[in-house]
C-alpha cells in the first residue's frame, strides 16, 4: 500500500424529507455567494468526496448548514458508469445540491470520456479525477487514484480525452475538469516531482 502526503485539491432526484424542512431552489445567482457564473466564487471552501458518506443524501443535509460550499460526490469509476445504471451513480437533487462536482475514477482514456459524455445531461457545476485514493483495490489493483501521480502523461492524456469528451456533447464551455491529488506518492514526494505532475495536467 503506498505511502501517501497530505491531500490537496488542485437528472435530479427528490429526496424524502419532510416538506416543512426542505431547502429552496438554488437559483443561478444564488444570494448566499454562490453563482453559476462564476463556480470559483466558493470553491476555496469544499466537503471532500468520501467514499461511503457523501452520497445525494448526505449532500443534501451538508446544504441543509451552509451554502458557501462545494459538495462533491462519492467517487464514481467509470466503468461503473458506462456498464451500470448511471442514473443510480449521477441523479442529485439540482435544485439545492449546487455548487456539486462530479468525481471520476479510472485510468483509460476511452472509459473517462464516455462517462462524461453521459455525465453531460446532469448538468454538474465540475467534473473532477481521482488521483488521491490510497486503498490497495484502487491504487493498487485498479491502477488508478493515487497510483496515476506516478504517471503525470497518461493523467494529462486522461484530461485532455475528458476536456474533449465534453466539448463534443456541447457541455457547458465553463465546466472544469479538476483532478485531486496528493503532494506525494511513496518516494515520489519532492517539491520537483510535484510541480512537473502540476504543470504536465495543466497543459492538458
Amino acid at each position: 500500500r503506498p505511502l501517501l502526503r497530505s491531500p490537496m485539491t488542485t437528472r435530479a432526484s427528490s429526496i424524502g424529507v419532510d416538506e416543512s424542512k426542505k431547502l429552496s431552489p438554488v437559483s443561478d445567482s444564488d444570494s448566499r455567494g454562490y453563482h453559476r457564473e462564476d463556480p470559483g466564487s466558493t470553491e476555496k471552501f469544499s466537503i471532500a468526496p468520501m467514499m461511503d458518506y457523501t452520497d445525494r443524501h448526505f449532500r443534501y443535509l451538508l446544504r441543509m448548514l451552509t451554502r458557501k460550499s462545494w459538495l462533491y460526490t462519492e467517487m464514481v469509476t467509470s466503468e461503473a458508469i458506462i456498464h451500470g445504471d448511471h442514473d443510480k451513480f449521477l441523479r442529485y437533487n439540482a435544485e439545492v445540491e449546487h455548487p456539486v462536482c462530479l468525481q471520476l475514477g479510472g485510468s483509460s482514456p476511452e472509459s473517462l470520456a464516455a462517462a462524461v459524455r453521459i455525465a453531460a445531461d446532469y448538468d454538474y457545476d465540475a467534473i473532477n479525477l481521482n488521483c488521491g485514493c490510497p486503498s490497495d483495490k484502487v491504487s493498487g489493483k485498479g491502477c488508478f487514484g493515487a497510483a496515476l501521480m506516478r504517471e503525470p502523461k497518461l493523467t494529462q492524456e486522461l484530461c485532455s480525452e475528458m476536456v474533449r469528451a465534453g466539448r463534443s456533447v456541447g457541455y457547458r464551455p465553463d465546466i472544469p475538469i479538476t483532478v485531486k491529488c496528493r503532494i506525494g506518492v511513496d518516494d515520489n514526494d519532492t517539491y520537483e516531482e510535484l510541480r512537473y505532475f502540476v504543470e504536465t495536467l495543466a497543459n492538458a
